[in-house]
């Protein structure tokens, strides 16, 4: 009788440590996305884990490890006849605008972006996703993103060191700007610099500001984005060569919520305000100037 319970108990722990959800092949989703994972029953959700050992970073004097949140986890749940997926992948600052490209060429859509820690060298920054639809399909869109970081984890967006721009001697001119973007802003210490109110609320303003000169200017900026909206104004940015800084919600008083984003741009001033034109487009809102 002892050895029956025995049995029976090791034949259950095998059962369920065995047991996956039929839309998941978990064999399928790490051939397809490179990656090992493991299963949880109770949850039933199949996670891949990629470390980044390869990864030399400090954060104030500390080495930091895989273990210690330098590692990307993607996470695959059934729901209904389809499955989702959310992950959080780890990056360098250089890989952000690159492999948020690959996630969105690839059906994901991205839903924050931030830093990881205080006083990294380099600079580590967590890109989350999510998508859904087929497990095969969203497997294969997985792997394309973690080789994307894989080929771009040595490389460097600065073939050449970006040369000196002194906002203190800008020379900006703002009727090129003006022109562009159909609307007028302030100048004050060579920064020029326009406020849109998107939402009427205080703090979820759409902002830029251009600084420089006709041939080296700066563009940066807050965009305050409807949900919906926010895909296509990251692939409108990403479009134009401007690099996203960040990616956060904020809740409104009624209940919905506004994507702020960061970004930051370099290059000729007309690219810029071109770029900044096309991206309130992209909004699909009516932007107002704010009085």
């Amino acid at each position: 009788m002892y050895k029956i319970s025995i049995f029976l108990a090791l034949s259950f722990f095998v059962f369920s440590s065995a047991y996956t959800h039929p839309l998941l092949d978990t064999n399928q989703i790490e051939h397809l996305t490179g990656a090992k994972g493991e299963f949880d029953i109770h949850s039933g959700v199949f996670k891949v884990i990629v470390p980044r050992p390869e990864l030399k970073i400090s954060s104030i004097g500390v080495k930091l490890t895989p273990a210690l949140g330098l590692t990307s986890e993607v996470s695959f749940q059934p729901i209904g006849s389809d499955v989702e997926v959310t992950g959080n992948v780890i990056l360098l600052e250089d890989q952000v605008n690159l492999v948020m490209k690959t996630a969105l060429d690839h059906g994901f859509n991205i839903t924050a972006l931030h830093n990881y820690y205080l006083w990294d060298i380099p600079r580590v920054m967590v890109m989350h996703m999510e998508g859904k639809g087929k497990v095969h399909t969203l497997a294969t869109a997985v792997g394309n993103v973690f080789e994307t970081i894989k080929k771009t984890s040595k490389g460097s967006i600065w073939n050449l060191s970006p040369s000196p721009l002194d906002t203190a001697r800008s020379t900006i001119e703002p009727k090129t700007i003006n022109a562009i973007l159909e609307t007028e802003g302030t100048l004050k210490d060579g920064v020029y610099k326009i406020v849109w109110d998107k939402t009427n609320q205080i703090g979820n303003e759409t902002w830029a500001a251009f600084s420089g000169t006709d041939k080296q200017a700066v563009l940066l900026g807050d965009l305050a984005v409807k949900e919906d909206a926010v895909q296509n104004v990251l692939n409108i940015l990403l479009k134009h060569k401007i690099f996203i800084i960040s990616l956060h919600q904020r809740m409104m008083r009624d209940g919905s919520k506004i994507v702020v984003i960061h970004y930051m741009g370099r290059g000729l001033l007309v690219a810029l305000a071109t770029a900044l034109k096309d991206t309130l487009g992209a909004t699909q809102s009516k932007v107002q100037e704010k009085s």
